[in-house]
C-alpha cells in the first residue's frame, strides 16, 4: 500500500515547508508518520521520501484487510494537525497492490501500488 498526501483542499506537505519552513514540514511529517503507525495495527510502515509512505500488511483476508486499513489511515489524518501554531489538514491518496494478484515481487507490488495512487 502506498500513501501520499493529497493535493486539493488540504495543503500538501511541501506547501507547509514553503509557508512555515522546513522544521514545520518535518514536524508535520513526524505527526503524520505517528498517526499512520498508530492506525496500522501492526502493519510495517516506512517513509519512502517526500510525503510518500509504504505499508506492508501480511495478515488478514485480502482485499478486505486492505480496505479496512485504508479507512483507518484516512480517519487517522482526518483531524487537524497543529504546526507552528496553525491548524492544518491533509488528505491521503492511497494505492493498493495485493500479492500475488498485482505482483509476484516487491518491485512489481510497489510499482502497481504507485500506479493505483
Amino acid at each position: 500500500m502506498r500513501v501520499s498526501s493529497q493535493p486539493g483542499t488540504h495543503p500538501p506537505i511541501d506547501q507547509v515547508n514553503d509557508v512555515f519552513g522546513h522544521s514545520a514540514g518535518d514536524a508535520l511529517l513526524c505527526e503524520v508518520a505517528a498517526r499512520l503507525q498508530g492506525a496500522a495495527y501492526g502493519a510495517f510502515v516506512a517513509r519512502l521520501g517526500g510525503d510518500e509512505f509504504t505499508l506492508i500488511c501480511d495478515s488478514g483476508p485480502q482485499p478486505v484487510t486492505a480496505e479496512v486499513l485504508a479507512a483507518r489511515l484516512q480517519a487517522a489524518v482526518a483531524d487537524a494537525i497543529e504546526i507552528a501554531g496553525h491548524q492544518t489538514r491533509i488528505g491521503l491518496s492511497i494505492g493498493v497492490a495485493l500479492f500475488p494478484t498485482d505482483g509476484a515481487d516487491a518491485a512489481a507490488l510497489r510499482s502497481n501500488a504507485d500506479i493505483a495512487l
